[in-house]
C-alpha cells in the first residue's frame, strides 16, 4: 500500500524526530485496522485506502494532533533542517576564523600575539552573530509558513501526497557539510593570500607581484 507509506511518512515528517518511529507504527495499525473494518474479508480497493485517509485528515491536521497545542519558535517540520544548517554555519564560521588566523601568521609571524587575539575577539562575537541571525532565520520562515497554512483553505485529497525520497539518491549530511566548510577554507584562503596569486615580476631580483584577485 504504496499511498499509506506516502501519508504516513508524510505526518511524521512534520513531528519530531524521536517521535517519528513510534507514530509511524502506531499509524500503520490504525490504518490496518480501520481498512480491515471497512472492507472485511472482500478485497482491497484503492478507493478504500483513499476513504480512510480522507477519514483520518490530511497529514498536517493529523500532526498537529500529535504534537498537540504546542507552540514553537521553530517547529518540527524547520527543526531538523534548523540544525543542520546551524552545524554548517557555525562550522563554517569558526573554521574560516581558524584558517584565517593559521594565514596570517604564516605571513606574518611576528604578530603572533595580536593574530591570536584577533581570532578570539572574531570567535567570540562572530558564532553569536551566525547563530542569531540563523535562529531568527528559520523563525521568520515558521511564521511565513503559519501565516500561509492559515490562508490555504483547499480540500484535501489523497493524490497530493508527495512520494517517499529513494534514501539511496538523497545527499548524505555529511557530505554536505565537508564540502561547504572545504569551499569556505579556501575562499578564506584567497583572501588572506589573494596578493600571492598573479604575476611574479623580476629584474635581475625579484621586484613584487601583480594579483590576479586584486584591482
Amino acid at each position: 500500500m504504496e499511498m499509506v507509506d506516502r501519508y504516513i511518512y508524510a505526518v511524521i515528517q512534520k513531528l519530531p524526530h524521536t517521535q517519528r518511529k513510534d507514530i509511524a507504527n502506531e499509524l500503520h495499525g490504525l490504518i490496518e485496522d480501520m481498512l480491515e473494518e471497512r472492507v472485511g474479508r472482500e478485497s482491497l480497493k484503492a478507493s478504500d485506502v483513499e476513504e480512510v485517509l480522507l477519514e483520518l485528515g490530511s497529514p498536517r491536521k493529523l500532526a498537529d494532533k500529535y504534537r498537540g497545542a504546542k507552540k514553537y519558535l521553530i517547529g518540527p517540520e524547520l527543526f531538523d533542517t534548523y540544525i543542520l544548517i546551524l552545524k554548517i554555519v557555525l562550522i563554517v564560521v569558526g573554521a574560516s576564523i581558524g584558517v584565517g588566523f593559521l594565514i596570517q601568521t604564516i605571513l606574518n609571524p611576528v604578530s603572533i600575539l595580536d593574530h591570536f587575539i584577533e581570532m578570539i575577539v572574531s570567535l567570540v562575537t562572530g558564532l553569536p552573530i551566525a547563530f542569531g541571525w540563523t535562529t531568527y532565520s528559520f523563525a521568520m520562515g515558521e511564521l511565513v509558513g503559519i501565516k500561509q497554512r492559515d490562508l490555504q483553505k483547499q480540500e484535501w485529497k489523497p493524490s497530493d501526497l508527495p512520494p517517499i525520497p529513494d534514501e539511496k539518491r538523497q545527499i548524505k549530511r555529511g557530505e554536505s557539510i565537508v564540502g561547504i566548510v572545504i569551499y569556505a577554507i579556501i575562499i578564506v584562503f584567497l583572501a588572506f593570500s589573494s596578493e600571492y596569486f598573479g604575476i611574479w615580476v623580476f629584474h635581475d631580483e625579484f621586484s613584487g607581484i601583480v594579483p590576479f584577485l586584486k584591482s
